[in-house]
C-alpha cells in the first residue's frame, strides 16, 4: 500500500470534511487551542534567556488555555448529551 503524503492542511481538511461527531472535533481544537497557546511559553522556558520577562507568551498561554478548557467543557457537555440522546 502506498503512503500518501498530505498536508497537514488536507488533513485537517479531511477530519473537518468526516463523519466524526462534531462534539469530538470541537474537543480536538479545544485542546489544538490549548496547545497553540502554550508553546510559545513553553519553548521561551526551555530555550530562552533565564532573566528573561515573557509577560506577553504568558497572557498568551493564559488566554489559549482558558479558550481551550470552554471548549473542552463545551465539547464534553455535547458529547454527554449526543450519547445519552442516541444520536451518532
Amino acid at each position: 500500500m502506498a503512503h500518501s503524503h498530505l498536508s497537514l492542511r488536507e488533513h485537517l481538511a479531511r477530519f473537518y470534511a468526516s463523519d466524526v461527531r462534531l462534539s469530538l472535533k470541537i474537543i480536538a481544537t479545544s485542546l489544538g487551542i490549548a496547545l497553540i497557546g502554550a508553546t510559545p511559553l513553553l519553548l521561551y522556558v526551555l530555550l530562552g534567556p533565564t532573566d528573561g520577562n515573557p509577560v506577553g507568551l504568558g497572557l498568551l498561554a493564559a488566554l489559549g488555555v482558558l479558550v481551550g478548557q470552554l471548549g473542552l467543557v463545551a465539547g464534553t457537555l455535547r458529547l454527554a448529551w449526543e450519547l445519552l440522546r442516541g444520536r451518532h
